[in-house]
């Protein structure tokens, strides 16, 4: 496994273990719905470029995602799907990095 990797998950592991039972279960339950949503909305929709451009600082492993930052790819997918529902480009909705959008009206 890689030494990176193997690092974001025991930090993770560590800071999951440090919470009450309790708190663990709902966080973890959360969490198990945060990532359904996720893999739902990138399969229905192909959005799984920006799965992956949103994780490539954990090598693309959404697991190693905190909770804050499910959330907010959660939330990029969402606008994503409200892109491709409304027929506006990635691009001029900020969903893509790097590019950019000289639309002439």
């Amino acid at each position: 496994m890689n030494p990176l990797l193997r690092d974001e998950l025991a930090a993770l592991i560590a800071e999951e273990m440090s919470m009450p039972v309790a708190e663990r279960a709902q966080a973890a339950t959360k969490r198990d719905a945060l990532m359904l949503r996720i893999q739902d909305l990138q399969a229905m929709y192909s959005l799984g470029w920006l799965v992956r451009q949103e994780t490539m600082h954990v090598f693309g492993v959404v697991e190693c995602l905190d909770d804050q930052a499910l959330a907010e790819l959660l939330a990029m997918l969402e606008r994503g799907v409200e892109a491709i529902h409304d027929g506006v480009p990635f691009v001029e909705v900020g969903l893509v990095r790097g590019a950019t959008c000289n639309w002439v009206a």
